[in-house]
Order: structure tokens, then C-alpha cells, then sequence
């Protein structure tokens, strides 16, 4: 990691104003931290090195960080107001006033179900909507978490968020063709089949009008 990009990361820690009792229900900022903070040790160094260099460069050409934290437990904080905390505890994007979002992720293990879980920064807080977060969390990284598929987890979550801030998210599996009402497959090749035999029915009636 550049020298300035980790200036950057770890000096966030001038700027919180948290007391020393809240702040010690959170992990401190890693001495080597980065885009891709495993605390729980889920993913290989090459998934880590992966994803790392893929945040970075959209930090590059966004200013925008997309921050991954996994966690092995939330050490009695409630695991809905963690991420939210999180971030202000480290002072993620405040350096510089850059936006920012960090996704945190829990495996299943003996504290407790896999979790998930992404929030902005105040720089962030107003260009992207808490609900779609939260559905990205649901959608895109709870099935593959709960599945121990922690690496495909985080990488489909942070291609959502990306799509999300582009403006351009759709949910996983879902087709960009929508069908009318309820339409289901059998509908559908009955329909096609009647479009052809008509279709074949007027080439005949015109065959026999020459």
C-alpha cells in the first residue's frame, strides 16, 4: 500500500472524538490497516491481497472507500449499531472529508449466526439510501455467508455496492426483463407456441392467395 494512502487510513485516529469508555467496546484501528481488515481470519492471503487491490482502485478513480472489516464477535455492543459505530470509532473517510462505507462481517461460529452489515460516513450518509445497504447485506452477502463462503461474500458485496453508487444495482438473480403480473414459464412457451402457429397459419393463407 502507498505511503499515502496509508497516511491516510491510519491517521483517522487524530480525529476521533469518542470517550474512552465507548471506545473501548471497539477493536483499535490495526497498525496495517487497510481496505480489507480480517480480524476473523476468514479469508487467504490471496483474497485479501484480491480484494484489497480492487477497492484500491476504485479509491483511485472515486475517492470513494469501501472499507471490509470481519469480526469474530461484537463484544456486547448490539450487532445493529456496530458497523455505525465502528465507523466513527476508526474515523473512516474523515482525514480528507472523503466518502465512505464499511462493511462489516460476521462468520457463524460460537458467539453467535454469521451477520452482515454495511454503513456510510457522514460524507456518505446522504448519497446512498440505509434501506438498499441494508438489502445488499440480505441479498448479495447473507446466503453466501451463511453458506461459509466468506470470500465470495464479501467480493459479490462490495461489486453491489459499487453497482448501488453507480446507480446501476440490481439484486442477485434477478432477470433485467421484467414479465407482466404472474406470468410463469409455461405461460410463456404456450404464448410462443401460439405466436408461431399463427404466424405459420398466415404464411399458408398468403401462400394460397398468389
Amino acid at each position: 500500500m502507498s505511503y499515502k494512502l496509508f497516511t491516510l487510513l491510519y491517521s483517522v485516529i487524530s480525529v476521533i472524538t469518542l470517550s474512552d469508555s465507548y471506545a473501548q467496546d471497539f477493536p483499535a484501528l490495526p497498525e496495517d490497516v487497510s481496505f480489507v481488515n480480517d480480524m476473523a481470519g476468514v479469508l487467504t492471503i490471496d483474497q485479501r491481497d484480491v480484494l484489497d487491490i480492487r477497492l484500491m482502485e476504485y479509491y483511485d478513480s472515486t475517492r470513494t472507500i469501501i472499507m471490509i472489516v470481519t469480526i469474530n464477535g461484537f463484544s456486547g455492543i448490539n450487532p445493529e449499531n456496530y458497523a455505525a459505530g465502528l465507523i466513527v470509532r476508526w474515523g473512516v473517510g474523515n482525514v480528507y472529508g472523503e466518502k465512505a462505507l464499511l462493511m462489516v462481517v460476521k462468520p457463524g461460529n460460537k458467539s453467535g449466526p454469521p451477520f452482515a452489515d454495511i454503513k456510510p460516513n457522514q460524507s456518505m450518509a446522504g448519497d446512498i439510501d440505509r434501506d438498499l445497504l441494508q438489502r445488499i447485506a440480505e441479498i448479495e452477502i447473507m446466503p453466501l455467508l451463511k453458506s461459509g463462503k466468506y470470500y465470495s461474500a464479501v467480493y459479490r458485496g462490495t461489486d453491489a455496492l459499487k453497482s448501488a453508487l453507480a446507480g446501476t444495482y440490481q439484486p442477485a438473480g434477478k432477470s433485467r426483463l421484467s414479465l407482466p403480473g404472474n406470468m410463469n414459464p409455461v405461460t410463456i412457451v404456450l404464448l410462443l407456441a401460439a405466436v408461431i402457429l399463427t404466424g405459420r397459419i398466415v404464411v399458408r393463407v398468403l401462400q394460397k392467395s398468389h
